[in-house]
């Protein structure tokens, strides 16, 4: 039995996880289209095992089953046993509540309330006469057919599709709302990242749009800390006398500014790193409005037109959004004692999935409120220019279910266009089909595309 790499296993939350990963492996080779039965003894058929998640919440996302030959879409949680959902906190966990089926390998527990299915033992899956000897989808014959010329133009073209596409919604909120409030909220939700969208979206709400823009453009950082809710009131609790500074620096002229009390903020912070705390994501968003301002479209675009070199071009947009730390470089909060190791609050690479996510979009939709077809001709160009973000469990997966030679591939389609490409297909084919192969239009469409 092949088994994914443990130190991305050991990346799950849970207790037990090594063993856990062992089961999560099991369950990724577990053969489609075939009738299985769960311990109730209803029809269970797996019509997609999902996509792995080696990211907090269930360990398989945007499943399909039949279930006594009803179809039903959601996600897959594997344990050793039964009991270890509740033991786990699963039941009031609202990350959890699109759960459809329980995979286990001991049924120890009567009270349980989901579909239970009892994860086959490795002689009983050899049997199976249909147990696919690989995980891919019909649609890597189609692309390994082609070139690789062709393969990398497909992938960038899907990666310009979506940039227009999320250009398209943005412009919207343009209309709406103008440039710089549309800027803002595509920034504040890319600054939350997974866990703490929701809670940067009501950040947003409560300071951006509930002071007046000169009030916000002068006070930015004070603002944010106090309606955060992430700012101490008192001082005198700080450890060292540098954080009680700071504190008392924010809290003094947050206490003159200050309107009615806001929305109650609920930041997550269950299963974070340190150094991703909501306090330096927003220290981090200061930061970025510090060396760019609240509106700095018109600037970039006038960037976009005026250089030469679509790599000096990224260069620039992405250094605008790196920052070291100051006084946040070795904190996660104000009563956190300094590390012993600083931080960047926002690196090279965070700050290019910053550009590629929320400026790029932005400036799009800009380029095409204000007509400025150079700049969005060039774009195009530095989709192309700024390199590949980190792998993430998307292109991970997909490029397993894809492509024959998984890390080869993702050598060549080593850009941002190609990679958002990869989101694009993902999104628009595997994610929309529930991973269910056999009701995937991706076949016809890409025929109908290329002719092949």
């Amino acid at each position: 039995m092949e088994y994914q790499k443990f130190s991305e296993i050991l990346q799950a939350s849970e207790p037990c996880a090594t063993y856990e990963g062992i089961l999560q492996a099991k369950w990724n080779k577990i053969p489609i289209d075939t009738p299985f039965k769960t311990v109730c003894g209803k029809k269970l058929v797996i019509l997609s095992r999902g996509s792995w998640n080696f990211e907090s919440g269930p360990d398989f996302l945007n499943a399909k089953i039949s279930l006594n030959d009803k179809i039903i879409t959601g996600d897959i949680e594997i344990h050793v046993r039964t009991s270890d959902w509740k033991q786990h906190g699963h039941s009031k966990d609202p990350a959890y509540a699109n759960v459809v089926l329980h995979v286990v390998e001991e049924h120890d527990s009567k009270d349980f309330w989901l579909p239970v299915f009892l994860l086959p033992k490795d002689e009983q899956l050899s049997k199976v006469s249909n147990l696919r000897k690989d995980s891919s989808g019909i649609c890597a014959s189609i692309f390994h057919s082609l070139s690789n010329e062709e393969l990398l133009k497909f992938f960038q073209d899907a990666g310009l599709d979506r940039l227009e596409k999320k250009s398209k919604q943005i412009l919207v909120d343009m209309i709406e709302s103008g440039t710089r409030n549309a800027f803002l909220a595509k920034l504040f939700d890319v600054m939350g990242f997974k866990k703490n969208r929701e809670a940067f979206a009501i950040l947003f709400k409560e300071t951006v749009l509930k002071y007046s823009k000169e009030e916000f453009n002068e006070f930015y950082e004070e603002i944010l800390w106090g309606e955060s809710g992430l700012l101490p009131a008192d001082h005198t609790s700080m450890p060292d006398q540098e954080a009680a500074d700071e504190q008392l620096r924010l809290w003094n002229a947050w206490w003159k500014l200050r309107h009615d009390a806001g929305e109650k903020i609920l930041w997550n912070r269950s299963a974070m790193r340190p150094a991703n705390a909501p306090e330096r994501r927003l220290a981090a968003l200061c930061e970025i409005i510090r060396k760019n301002g609240t509106d700095p479209l018109t600037g970039w675009i006038k960037l976009l037109e005026g250089s030469d070199s679509p790599e000096v071009c990224a260069e620039k947009l992405c250094n605008a959004f790196c920052s070291e730390g100051g006084f946040w470089a070795d904190r996660t909060s104000f009563h956190s004692r300094k590390r012993e190791k600083k931080s960047a609050l926002v690196g090279k690479s965070k700050a290019l999935e910053i550009v590629i996510d929320a400026v790029l979009p932005c400036l799009a939709a800009y380029a095409e409120l204000e007509g400025k077809t150079r700049a969005a001709g060039r774009l195009r160009i530095l989709m192309k220019a700024l390199p590949a973000p980190e792998i993430n469990s998307v292109v991970r997966n997909a490029s397993k279910l894809w492509f024959d030679e998984p890390e080869e591939t993702l050598k060549l389609l080593n850009d941002a266009a190609a990679r958002q490409g990869i989101h694009h297909i993902h999104a628009e084919y595997c994610a929309a089909a529930t991973g269910d192969c056999s009701s995937c239009l991706i076949t016809k469409s890409f025929r109908s595309l290329t002719g092949k």
